[in-house]
């Protein structure tokens, strides 16, 4: 992790081997409290400048200042003159955390005055949400990519070519149903071997991964670790300073990826929420997906702005993501089927264009997911259906749970919410009347009140709680 700065004068500091920030830079944007932000950008990269809280730089200085004094650095005032400013810049409008050295002793923090050659090459590729991520030993020029994507592998053959990198390997996180992988051409073009899960169903797939797998590429360790949950064949790349996550885990209120897809299973899904919150802290969060602009952040982040990492038990967060399930649409079914087969052709499937189909819910009509959606107590549903308010009680759960525990109420009309928006034409003749929709809890009632009303019709209303809360409230049911 270099440090660098001009000779006899310090103006820049490197942050592990990523970023430079030039202290007139700090000077000017001056620091007031908290949340403020500077501008960070990479050293040959500037296309790549992006803002960064000075909560989080005075972290990352921490981090860096704990590395030179790990390392031994003798004396020198170039390194400490930086890092004074820094401190002295985000300490002073920060309640915490603080560094757990006294800054004052970084003064004696000596100074790289050649920047040593930058280890790794990661970067991310692609202009759109599927993210493509290029990680590669600067010294070996050895590279792999991971969840390329198959409409843009001729972009990748020629930067690798410009660049003068070999591709050794191409690993997909799992078998993706919103775009088609590139991996099987990649495999064709480059002789490089194509790397997966051992549940991946893709028969090109030339090295199966197992949990806790862990090799170097070059001098750059790295390690599986299996993630099911979103599909079963799903994997987690784990390094020193970050973690690909796949669609495990998405940033921020994005949450992760949904579990209602073929092999999705929310039970799996919390226990690799549970080995992800095993991480360290200072891992940087970067997905397979990416749909509105997020950055990527620490995991210590994620913890606190992320609903999926929140503490839940293993069946409330079963509850939450079963409430949430909405079914893949028919596009995404002919997109894995694609996958399966390593499709060479990007027209294998059909694709629409800023969907974003792997968060929760993300296949929703457009307009859908902003539609607000009032409740009716349950006591109020019980107390229309018994002066003869002519209700129309539309329950959406699957066809089995009517049958099941909690029963359903008489006279209901039941469409899984998975199917409703493919048959709107059977609630036509009830368009007028008053529907309530109904579910175990709410949240899949939520969904098909969203999709009612972005379909035009103008009365729905959720049942609140469900028929859970139905139950408990002692009101009559049919099994």
């Amino acid at each position: 992790m270099p440090v660098s700065a001009g000779v006899g004068r310090a103006r820049v500091i490197a942050i592990e081997d990523l970023v430079l920030i030039t202290v007139e830079e700090l000077r000017r944007h001056r620091i007031r409290r908290g949340e403020q932000t500077a501008l960070i950008w990479e050293e040959n990269e500037p296309d790549q400048s992006r803002r960064i809280t000075y909560r989080e730089l005075h972290e990352q200085v921490c981090r860096f200042a704990n590395v030179l004094k790990e390392r031994g650095i003798g004396k020198g005032d170039v390194a400490g003159a930086v890092i004074r400013e820094v401190f002295r810049l985000t300490i002073s409008g920060l309640h915490g955390p603080r560094c757990p050295f006294p800054w004052l002793r970084l003064s004696s923090l000596g100074i790289f005055h050649k920047k040593k050659e930058r280890v790794m090459i990661f970067e991310q590729l692609n202009p759109h949400a599927c993210r493509t991520y290029l990680i590669g030993d600067e010294k070996s020029r050895e590279t792999i990519l991971v969840d390329p994507v198959l409409e843009h592998v001729e972009d990748y053959l020629k930067m690798l070519d410009q660049r003068k990198l070999t591709l050794t390997h191409v690993i997909d996180t799992h078998t993706h149903a919103d775009h088609i992988s590139g991996g099987a051409a990649l495999k064709d073009e480059t002789d490089c071997q194509y790397v997966m899960h051992h549940k991946a169903p893709a028969r090109c797939v030339t090295f199966h991964l197992t949990d806790g797998f862990a090799c170097r590429l070059g001098n750059i360790p790295v390690k599986v670790m299996t993630t099911p949950g979103h599909t079963k064949d799903s994997v987690a790349l784990v390094f020193e300073d970050r973690v690909l996550t796949g669609d495990v885990l998405f940033l921020d209120e994005a949450g992760a990826g949904r579990t209602d897809l073929p092999g999705g299973d929310p039970g799996e899904h919390w226990d690799s929420m549970q080995r992800v919150l095993g991480l360290p802290d200072h891992l940087i969060v970067y997905p397979a997906h990416e749909y509105r602009g997020r950055q990527p952040s620490s995991l210590k982040d994620q913890k606190l702005r992320n609903p999926n990492l929140k503490p839940r038990t293993k069946q409330e967060y079963i509850d939450y993501l079963e409430g949430l399930t909405l079914g893949p649409a028919d596009w995404m079914k002919e997109v894995l089927k694609a996958n399966y087969a390593c499709a060479r052709d990007p027209k294998a499937a059909w694709i629409p264009v800023d969907v974003p189909a792997c968060e929760v819910k993300g296949t929703l009509e457009i307009g859908a997911n902003d539609q607000q959606v009032t409740g009716i107590p349950v006591e109020e549903v019980s107390r229309k259906l018994a002066a003869g308010t002519r209700l129309f009680l539309l329950d959406v759960r699957d066809l089995h749970e009517l049958s099941g525990e909690l029963g359903h109420i008489t006279g209901v009309t039941n469409i899984p919410v998975t199917k409703l928006s493919h048959r709107l034409s059977e609630l036509e003749a009830y368009r007028d009347r008053e529907i309530v929709a109904i579910c175990k809890a709410g949240g899949r009632a939520h969904t098909a009140a969203q999709i009612l009303m972005q379909a035009g019709f103008p009365n729905v209303r959720v049942m609140m709680g469900g028929m859970t809360a139905w139950k408990q409230a002692d009101f009559p049911t049919e099994a």
